[in-house]
């Protein structure tokens, strides 16, 4: 009995759903790699930016499923992430520049294939850092959230 309830508490981590924490800046994760990597071929990462009082895990499934539909799951590690407050602020950008490379190195992913993906606060946060950080990502999807303060522009003359 003792050796099943060890079993069932280690279910979560050994499926790869468990809230982790990355040691160098502790930025807490839910990571799903693909099932089966198809041979010879390189993977992407996909990066879930939750909303207000979101956590790690609130857009993984989503991510998962919109994959899935276009026949890429097996293509992408998907990891959500966790602001460090309830919402994402620049506080976050540390962490989620030291966190990228990290996630890179640490699931063999293709630099060039690194996309982010945020609803609400988490794509606010994407509108902001996206442009700001192209180096680190290749693109984001941001839904239902606002411009992230960009900068004023001058208009064309």
């Amino acid at each position: 009995m003792k050796t099943f309830l060890a079993l069932l508490l280690c279910l979560p981590v050994l499926a790869g759903a468990a809230p982790q924490a990355d040691p160098d800046k502790a930025l807490t994760h839910v990571d799903k790699p693909p099932s089966k990597r198809r041979p010879g071929q390189p993977v992407g990462l996909l990066l879930t930016f939750h909303g207000a009082n979101g956590n790690a895990g609130s857009l993984v499934g989503k991510a998962e499923e919109m994959l899935q539909k276009v026949d890429a799951r097996e293509d992408f590690v998907v990891i959500g992430v966790k602001s460090k407050e309830a919402g994402w602020t620049d506080k976050d950008d540390e962490p989620v520049k030291a966190f990228i490379p990290w996630a890179i190195k640490t699931y063999s992913v293709d630099p060039r294939r690194v996309f982010g993906f945020g609803v609400s606060s988490g794509a606010w946060y994407l509108n902001r850092f996206a442009p700001a950080n192209s180096e680190l990502l290749a693109g984001a999807i941001s839904y239902v959230g606002g411009m992230g303060n960009p900068p004023a522009s001058k208009a064309p003359k």
